[in-house]
């Protein structure tokens, strides 16, 4: 454990057990079952929210009509008034900090920037016990104590107040900031300031021009503005907020009981009976997946004999064909391959294949980040191996609509059909990747489209394309 860190993580644990066992918790916020460590993490035992989180679904979505706007922003608006009664300030509210519930319910999440002044001596005394003799590690948590006194960055730059950066002062008045952000990326797709870097979007902050769409809800506008003073003390007030127009036909009184008054699907891609596929399961859905899913059903032989006939009739190849080379390109990729042979520990698993890049990134997948060897290769493919094991774990389709998106040097994104693959590079490399992978796309464009044409052609697309959950609602 790194001790520059023990100070939040200390604060998070105590504020945590304070919501859950004190207060009994509250149902849109966040609660703490257990914790353990070991010598190097501590782990906390939250609840789950089985239905993604916020950006997730803005990603997806783009914006939300009004109606899931009022109700998404009260039940936010409910758990932070109960935070600010009991003197919590959240400082990083943000869409990705918001869960959901597969009730359609959310959760406030991830209090490890949060702040009150109830446990400050006793964080101080734990800080103290559990750092050890060593002079480094002392020091740097009186750098963290130092940071932390005269920080004016607290939180995440998309929802950051204008207090914040002027001079640190952090308080409620500061989520509700942060929350009016949210609310207007929730109607017009994008947040209220942007820039090419941090600088110019601070400097947005502080100049506070919020411009609206003419589409833009009047109700939601006046509402904004009331949370988006630059001056926290003329800011509007939790309380305040409550008993706005805006939610005028909110109770508050029974919020947290009844049902959801917008459907899930408006908000979440979450399906309550849908399969959760492994990472082992292979791209597809062929005849034993079909047994697999009925099992416990009884199965004619005749029944079986017609399926492996109707899969077998649809079969069509996985990998796009690759592209005749001339008797010069031959003889460098036979050679390329020689090597590859001798030195890559995964050429086994690439079918012939020559790999054009690899590294180590991290795939997100709900709550959890695996670390996979991503290795794109001719063909094309992009293969993503367990390097623990050396175990294939499965591959990225290619499709005409595929996109790759850069978000930072340490994030970017593949979308596909049906599914986006969130992909983290601690070696800040994401530009090259999202390069190279371009790059081969084009190449092999046409070959793709002919690939994907057919598969919609003779209706087997989910044969080439895998990853796509079926509806077993249907």
């Amino acid at each position: 454990m790194k001790h520059q860190k023990m100070g939040a993580i200390i604060r998070e644990k105590k504020i945590l057990e304070f919501m859950t066992k004190d207060l009994n918790g509250h149902p849109f916020i966040s609660s703490l079952y257990s914790n353990f460590e070991d010598k190097d993490r501590i782990y906390f035992v939250l609840n789950i929210a089985e239905a993604g989180d916020l950006k997730e679904s803005l990603h997806h979505f783009h914006r939300f009509d009004l109606a899931t706007v009022k109700f998404l922003s009260s039940e936010i608006l409910s758990g932070l008034s109960f935070l600010h009664t009991h003197q919590i300030v959240h400082r990083d509210m943000k869409p990705e900090n918001v869960l959901i519930k597969k009730d359609g319910h959310i959760v406030i999440a991830d209090f490890g920037s949060a702040k009150t002044t109830k446990f400050e001596e006793e964080e101080e005394e734990e800080i103290q016990k559990t750092s050890s003799e060593d002079s480094d590690e002392k020091e740097d948590v009186e750098q963290e104590k130092e940071q932390e006194r005269r920080t004016t960055f607290v939180g995440t730059a998309l929802y950051i107040s204008p207090e914040m950066l002027n001079d640190g002062a952090v308080g409620a008045k500061s989520d509700i900031w942060a929350l009016g952000c949210m609310i207007y990326e929730f109607l017009a797709g994008k947040p209220p300031f942007t820039g090419i870097n941090q600088y110019q979007q601070t400097r947005k902050v502080h100049e506070n021009n919020i411009t609206f769409d003419s589409d833009f809800p009047e109700s939601a506008k006046v509402l904004i503005k009331d949370m988006m003073i630059s001056d926290p003390k003329l800011r509007i007030t939790t309380d305040q907020l409550m008993a706005h127009q805006f939610y005028k036909d909110i109770n508050w009184k029974t919020i947290t009981t009844t049902k959801p008054t917008v459907p899930l699907e408006k908000y979440s891609l979450y399906k309550e009976r849908e399969e959760v596929l492994d990472e082992d399961v292979p791209p597809g859905f062929d005849l034993a997946r079909l047994i697999k899913l009925n099992d416990g059903l009884p199965m004619s032989p005749s029944m079986e004999l017609d399926l492996k006939d109707l899969f077998a009739a649809a079969a069509v190849p996985v990998v796009v064909p690759q592209p005749k080379l001339n008797a010069r390109e031959k003889a460098e990729r036979e050679a390329a391959l020689d090597v590859q042979r001798r030195d890559n520990d995964y050429h086994q698993l690439l079918d012939g294949y020559l790999v054009l890049k690899q590294g180590i990134l991290h795939k997100k997948r709900g709550f959890f980040a695996r670390k996979r060897m991503f290795l794109l290769t001719d063909g094309p493919q992009l293969v993503y191996v367990d390097p623990s094991n050396k175990k294939a774990r499965g591959k990225v389709p290619w499709t005409p609509c595929m996109t790759i998106e850069y978000v930072n040097p340490k994030l970017f994104n593949i979308h596909t059909p049906g599914r986006t693959y969130i992909l983290y590079d601690y070696n800040k490399t994401a530009e090259e990747w999202c390069r190279a992978i371009e790059d081969v796309r084009v190449k092999y464009a046409a070959q793709i489209k002919k690939i994907y044409d057919k598969g919609i052609e003779e209706g087997n697309f989910h044969e080439i394309y895998g990853k796509i959950r079926p509806n077993r609602n249907r």
